[in-house]
């Protein structure tokens, strides 16, 4: 059966699990979920929406977890690393032109909203000119806040 007689056949709320067999889909789909399932089968479940579930392995989900660990340390630790560089080397006032150049960024925006407002918001930083935040005359310096870690 093709796409479009799948279509018609949920439109007519026709069992779709029957058709989903039927163009050889069910086979593949049991084969490989056993695979992250410790060989428990996948659940379908046929009401006004269409479900499958996949019970995911004790294995499985200790992997996806340290994977997922590791990556997020990973990502927590270069940006407390960058973090920390800036206020070092904001101890004397600096323009975010120069933080920017000292981080080898180029994208103002993303700078801005993903780096420097953190650092003013956590009160690591501080504007030298705190009633004009936009002014090209703008700088920013370290604050006596103890270090990030």
């Amino acid at each position: 059966m093709n796409q479009a007689g799948i279509k018609k056949l949920i439109q007519k709320g026709e069992g779709i699990s029957i058709e989903f067999k039927e163009i050889g889909r069910a086979d593949e789909l049991f084969k490989y979920c056993r695979h992250y399932t410790g060989g428990k089968d996948p659940e379908l479940i046929e009401e006004d929406i269409f479900k499958c579930i996949v019970p995911l392995a004790q294995e499985a989900t200790a992997q996806v977890t340290m994977q997922t660990t590791a990556q997020v340390t990973a990502q927590v630790t270069a940006q407390v690393e960058k973090s920390e560089k800036i206020i070092e080397f904001c101890k004397s006032p600096k323009s975010a032109s120069e933080i920017m150049d000292l981080l080898g960024l180029k994208h103002r925006e993303y700078f801005r909203k993903k780096i420097l407002l953190p650092l003013l918001k956590q009160g690591f930083l501080k504007p030298t000119i705190p009633g004009k935040p936009t002014s090209s005359k703008q700088k920013y310096y370290a604050t006596q806040k103890k270090k990030i870690r």
